[in-house]
């Protein structure tokens, strides 16, 4: 069984980019919300997430010691649930994956924190000149559309294969054929347009664990 996971909003409570505008424009509420509605967008399949990405990135300019930060605060964000995936680590029939579209800067060091493989993590990844962040590298599949549908495809995962996120970009690969199954996570954001195409719906870890354990792996 392959398990693949959503970070954003599901491994953690939170948006990345969403958290780095915060950090980035100091409580400049106006700014934030600019970026907030950009994520949104995007996660419900109304904006492109190349677009959405490129234009947060212009907007808050940010540079490594920001992002430092951000994943100081991320992983004070990691749900509170997540202990409950704790055997699904120890299990040797199950491969655990994490698909983001955010980014590998952050991702990466708060799901090795979490436990998984650093090798089984997969996100995009920033472009810098010197230690400001200027773009995104548009080569990684993650950052186009489709991308996650892409991404599973070429991994050449054998079924089943569940995917847990809260996002359009999630529903996606059930829709393209990538994933047998999809699990709408809804502990942090309920999207309607996802939740209702949705396989199951989960509010947590716990709920997930659960209908995992019911599919007898």
């Amino acid at each position: 069984m392959n398990i693949v996971f959503d970070f954003d909003s599901t491994i953690v409570q939170a948006e990345g980019l969403d958290v780095l505008a915060e950090i980035c424009f100091e409580g400049n509420i106006q700014k934030v919300l600019e970026i907030e509605m950009l994520t949104n967008l995007a996660m419900s399949g109304k904006l492109s997430l190349k677009d959405s990405l490129s234009e947060r990135i212009k907007s808050l300019n940010p540079n490594k010691k920001h992002i430092k930060l951000l994943q100081d605060i991320l992983v004070t964000k990691i749900s509170p649930s997540i202990n409950a995936l704790k055997p699904l680590f120890e299990n040797s029939k199950v491969d655990l994956f994490v698909l983001s579209g955010g980014f590998m800067e952050y991702v990466l060091p708060v799901c090795v924190h979490i436990g998984f493989l650093p090798s089984h993590i997969f996100a995009n990844k920033f472009i810098y000149r010197n230690d400001l962040i200027i773009g995104l590298d548009d080569s990684i599949p993650l950052s186009n559309s489709l991308g996650k549908v892409v991404s599973i495809k070429n991994m050449g995962m054998k079924s089943p294969i569940y995917l847990i996120g809260d996002g359009y970009t999630d529903l996606e690969t059930k829709l393209n054929g990538a994933v047998d199954y999809f699990i709408a996570y809804t502990e942090t954001v309920h999207r309607d347009n996802v939740v209702d195409q949705a396989d199951f719906v989960c509010k947590n870890f716990n709920e997930v664990m659960n209908l995992i354990y019911e599919s007898k792996i």
